[in-house]
C-alpha cells in the first residue's frame, strides 16, 4: 500500500466520522426544536434527587460521574416524576430548587427546562468537530494533490 492511499484511506475515514458527527449535531438541534415547538406550557418543577450515573474511570484512582437531575411537576393534579434533559459533570441545580419548565399538553411526561441549554452547546460541538474532521480531510486531499 502506498503513501497516497494510505492518505486517501485517512482521508476517507475522517470525512465518514465527520459526517457522522454533523448528522448526529443535526438531528440533536431537530429534536430540540422539536420539544420547543410541543412543549407550549411553561410550569415549575422542583429538583427532588440528582442521580450521580455513568460513572467510568479515567485514570486509574479517579472515576467521572454524570449528575442528572429529577424533577417533579403537577399537570392538572396528577404528579409527574422524571428525569432533567441532560447530565452534567458537576450538579447544575441545588435539591428542592424550582426551576421553569415547558411541557407538552398532549404528553406531560415530555418537557424541557427552560434555562438549559446543554442540547444546543453538544449541537454545536459535535457539529464544529464534524466540520473539522472534514477539514482536516480536505487539507490532506491538497497535500496529495501538492506532493504527487
Amino acid at each position: 500500500m502506498t503513501l497516497n492511499q494510505i492518505f486517501l484511506l485517512v482521508m476517507l475515514f475522517l470525512v465518514f466520522l465527520g459526517t457522522i458527527f454533523i448528522i448526529a449535531a443535526n438531528s440533536l438541534l431537530k429534536n430540540i426544536r422539536r420539544k420547543q415547538k410541543v412543549c407550549t406550557i411553561k410550569a415549575i418543577a422542583k429538583v427532588v434527587d440528582v442521580k450521580k450515573v455513568d460513572g467510568r474511570e479515567v485514570d486509574n484512582d479517579k472515576f467521572t460521574y454524570m449528575w442528572v437531575p429529577i424533577i417533579e411537576y403537577v399537570v392538572n393534579g396528577q404528579k409527574y416524576r422524571n428525569f432533567a434533559n441532560y447530565g452534567v459533570a458537576k450538579p447544575k441545580y441545588d435539591l428542592n430548587q424550582n426551576i421553569e419548565i415547558c411541557y407538552n399538553p398532549n404528553d406531560c411526561n415530555e418537557f424541557y427546562v427552560c434555562d438549559d441549554h446543554t442540547g444546543n452547546m453538544l449541537s454545536n460541538l459535535f457539529k464544529w468537530v464534524g466540520i473539522g474532521l472534514v477539514s482536516v480531510s480536505v487539507v490532506i486531499g491538497l497535500v496529495i494533490l501538492v506532493l504527487t
